[in-house]
């Protein structure tokens, strides 16, 4: 049997012969880590301008990651003409039939595997008596990664561990961070929490954070991974705070897959000062204002006032 052959090709507006219609919604996927749940729904028609007598069969297939496979098909006089479904993916679906001029096929969840060109068949007849033309239409789903679910260790803290003051403490990030096809800079943001009204601050000391080389998802074929380590000394603010971690892709913060841990107690040492500043008087500043006070008021009085200096900070009036 001759076979007429018709084919769109890569630019929707060139038609070398009457091609089939091929549509893919979304036509372009953007993967969060290493799947995402939004469905892929493929539809194949015969050209609607090529005035069918008959049509014969449609089918659908894919060449993804080098792998050419049968995804859907219907044929005319075979279960009564209604799509089928040939592939071996889970939860996929198939909709549609010859009398309906249009076959559906969906994909639930994608991977970066999914990447390929897609392929629309339709095979029919222009007039009773003609050879079998058969129609193709294609185009390319693109699958992209963006930064993924991201999780935080601590390597030096084993459950509610009583941490100690100027001691250091070692955090750290492993996630995906995008495929490499995204040209934006990766970069990590370490941040923490103060109980001052604003969520989280960040983390202003980069000399603490040592970020590893990005590699290669052994098994996520275009997805990256990289660690990002905060080695912080700590103090007895730490206890009970909150810090956390997420990747920035360029000028995007991935909040929606930062991840957190909240340290247990730090005991300080006695007459530590915090970290963050300690606003109250020390105890020299006290005794300096005790004796401006005392000074003031003898003054006032009209009584001499004579410092004794038997012990530092005392003050005798007579």
């Amino acid at each position: 049997m001759k076979l007429v052959q018709g084919t769109r090709n890569s630019n929707p507006h060139t038609v070398t012969d009457a091609a089939a219609e091929i549509t893919l919604n979304p036509p372009f996927v953007k993967l969060l880590g290493n799947s995402n749940h939004k469905p892929l729904t493929i539809s194949c028609a015969p050209p609607s301008d090529a005035g069918i007598e008959r049509l014969i069969s449609l089918t659908i297939r894919r060449n993804a990651t080098n792998m050419p496979q049968d995804l859907a098909s219907a044929f005319s006089g075979t279960e009564n003409g209604t799509a089928r479904n040939l592939s071996k993916l889970n939860g996929t679906t198939v909709s549609g039939s010859i009398d309906d001029q249009n076959i559906t096929f969906t994909m639930p969840v994608l991977s970066c595997a999914d990447d390929g060109l897609y392929i629309c068949d339709a095979v029919y007849l222009k007039s009773i008596n003609s050879a079998p033309v058969t129609s193709t239409d294609q185009k390319h789903l693109a699958v992209r990664a963006l930064p993924g679910a991201i999780t935080m260790t601590s390597v030096d803290q084993n459950g509610d561990q009583v941490l100690t003051a100027g001691t250091k403490l070692e955090l750290m990030c492993e996630g995906f961070v995008g495929d490499e096809e995204d040209r934006s800079e990766v970069t990590w943001k370490w941040q923490y929490e103060v109980h001052d009204g604003v969520a989280f601050h960040d983390y202003e000391s980069t000399d603490d954070i040592n970020n590893g080389p990005i590699t290669q998802d052994p098994d996520v074929p275009c997805q990256r991974r990289q660690t990002s380590r905060l080695t912080r000394t700590l103090t007895p603010d730490d206890s009970g705070r909150r810090y956390r971690c997420l990747v920035r892709l360029g000028s995007i913060d991935f909040t929606g897959q930062a991840a957190y841990h909240t340290l247990g107690e730090v005991s300080g040492k006695v007459g530590e000062v915090s970290s963050e500043g300690d606003d109250s008087p020390s105890g020299g500043a006290i005794a300096g204002i005790v004796i401006g006070v005392v000074l003031a008021c003898a003054w006032a009085v009209g009584i001499n006032t004579v410092l004794l200096p038997v012990r530092p900070f005392h003050v005798n009036l007579f």
